[in-house]
C-alpha cells in the first residue's frame, strides 16, 4: 500500500479557501497516472534546480562585474604583499652582509669580556690597578656621505642661477645625480642642442630648471630656477640607468667585477632609497665590466712608456717585450739594483715559481726568488707570459741568465 498525499484548496460556506487532506491507497488509483505524476514532479524538482545554479565562469562574458572586481582587488593585494616580503628580504640580507643584525645585548660596552679585567700588558698590577673597569666607549656609526637625508637638507639644491656647464651632457648627469640623491622622479620638458629645461614629473608641483647655451662662452648656464619640491619622495626613478650604477660603483667593481645582481638593488636601495630591477644591475654589470675591460687595454699600451721610463732611470736595467703580430704576449723585467744586490748580499741559490693572474686577459707570472741574510725572499727578476710551459720558462731562464 502506497499513501499518496494530495492537497488543494477547496472553498467553505463563505466562501474562503480551504486545504483538505486526503489519503489514497495504490489500489484506488491506476498505475499509469501514479508514474505520471511522479515524472512530472522530477521535471519539476530539475527546473528549480537549474534556475538556482549560477553558470559564471572565470574570463567569460557571463562573468558579474562585482565577482571580477573582487578577484582584481585579491590580485592587487597579493602583488603588494610579495612587493613588502621582497623588500623585507633584501632589507635583511643587506642587514646581514654588512654584520648590522641586531641582537638583544644588555652590555654597554663593545665586548663581552668582563668590566674587571686586568690590562693584558701591565708588568705591576700594583701601579696600574686590576680593579678599575675599562672605559666604556659607545660604537659610533659612520654617517655615509650620500645617506639619505629627510627635511631641510633634502631639499637644498646644487644648482643656482648663472651657473655654468660646459656641455649638456655634463648637466644631465648633474641633473640624474641630483635626481637620484633626493628621490625624485624628473623629466625634460625641453631637450636639444641648445636648450634643455628640467621639471618634476608629479602633477603641480613647483620645481623647473631651465638653461641653454651661452652664444658668447659656449657653455650652458642655468637662466631659470625653483629649487622647491611641493611632493614626495618616489622608490622608482626612470633617471637610474645602468651607465650611472657603473660609475658610481666603479671602485667596487674593481674589486669584484663579479657581483651578485641582487647585491647591487640591495646597494642602491640602502644607500639611495631607490629601487633597481635585476635586470638594470645586470645592464650595470656588464657595463662596469667594459669599463674596466677598457683600462686594462690602456695600460698594455702604455708598456713602451713605462720601459723607456725604466731604462731612463738606469741604462743597466734590463726589459724585454715579445709581441705577436704586434699584439703584446710576453714582458721580462729586471733591475740592475737588485741583480747587484743578491750577487752582494744573498745566498748563492735561488727558487723558481709561477702562479695565474687573475684579469680580463689572464697570464702567468714567472719569478725567480733567492734568500737574504736575514732568510728572507728576495725577488730577482719576474715576467709575464701567456702560458706556464717548456717554451716560456726557456725564454725567462735565458733573459734571466743574461
Amino acid at each position: 500500500m502506497i499513501d499518496v498525499f494530495i492537497e488543494h484548496d477547496d472553498c467553505d460556506d463563505e466562501g474562503n479557501n480551504v486545504a483538505i487532506n486526503s489519503t489514497i491507497t495504490e489500489q484506488s488509483i491506476p498505475k499509469n497516472i501514479v508514474n505520471s505524476f511522479v515524472s512530472v514532479n522530477c521535471e519539476n524538482n530539475n527546473q528549480e534546480i537549474e534556475k538556482d545554479v549560477d553558470y559564471d565562469e572565470l574570463g567569460s562574458d557571463n562573468e558579474d562585474d562585482e565577482v571580477r572586481e573582487a578577484r582584481f582587488l585579491i590580485q592587487d593585494e597579493k602583488k603588494a604583499e610579495n612587493e613588502y616580503l621582497n623588500e623585507e628580504d633584501s632589507l635583511v640580507r643587506l642587514a646581514g652582509r654588512k654584520g648590522k643584525i641586531l641582537e638583544d645585548n644588555d652590555g654597554d660596552y663593545e665586548d663581552d669580556s668582563s668590566d674587571f679585567e686586568s690590562p693584558p700588558n701591565s708588568e705591576d698590577e700594583d701601579d696600574y690597578g686590576y680593579l678599575l673597569p675599562k672605559d666604556s666607549k659607545k660604537k659610533k656609526v659612520k654617517m655615509a656621505s650620500n645617506q639619505l637625508f629627510f627635511g631641510k637638507n633634502e631639499q637644498q639644491c646644487p644648482f643656482y642661477l648663472g651657473q655654468e656647464f660646459e656641455n649638456a651632457s655634463e648637466f644631465k648627469k648633474a641633473v640624474t645625480n641630483y635626481s637620484v640623491r633626493i628621490g625624485r622622479d624628473l623629466q625634460y620638458s625641453r631637450n636639444d642642442a641648445k636648450r634643455v629645461g628640467v621639471k618634476c614629473k608629479v602633477e603641480n608641483c613647483s620645481f623647473y630648471i631651465w638653461t641653454s647655451l651661452e652664444s658668447c662662452k659656449k657653455t650652458f648656464i642655468v637662466k631659470t630656477l625653483k629649487p622647491q619640491h611641493n611632493c614626495g619622495r618616489v622608490a622608482h626613478i626612470r633617471k637610474l640607468r645602468a651607465s650611472w650604477i657603473a660609475e658610481t660603483y666603479h671602485a667596487k667593481f674593481k674589486v669584484n667585477p663579479y657581483l651578485k645582481c641582487q647585491e647591487i638593488v640591495d646597494t642602491i636601495w640602502s644607500e639611495w632609497g631607490v629601487k633597481a630591477s635585476l635586470w638594470l644591475a645586470l645592464k650595470a654589470r656588464r657595463a662596469a665590466q667594459t669599463l674596466i675591460l677598457g683600462e686594462y687595454k690602456e695600460q698594455y699600451g702604455l708598456l713602451y712608456r713605462y720601459s723607456n721610463e725604466i731604462m731612463k732611470s738606469n741604462p743597466n736595467n734590463t726589459i724585454k717585450f715579445k709581441l705577436d703580430n704586434g699584439i703584446f704576449e710576453r714582458v721580462y723585467i729586471c733591475f740592475d739594483a737588485i741583480k747587484k744586490g743578491f750577487l752582494a748580499g744573498c745566498r748563492p741559490f735561488f727558487g723558481i715559481d709561477g702562479c695565474f693572474l687573475k684579469g680580463p686577459f689572464g697570464g702567468q707570472l714567472l719569478v725567480v726568488v733567492g734568500r737574504d741574510g736575514n732568510n728572507q725572499m728576495f725577488p730577482i727578476a719576474w715576467a709575464c707570459v701567456e702560458v706556464e710551459n717548456t717554451e716560456t720558462w726557456g725564454w725567462f731562464f735565458a733573459a734571466t741568465s743574461k
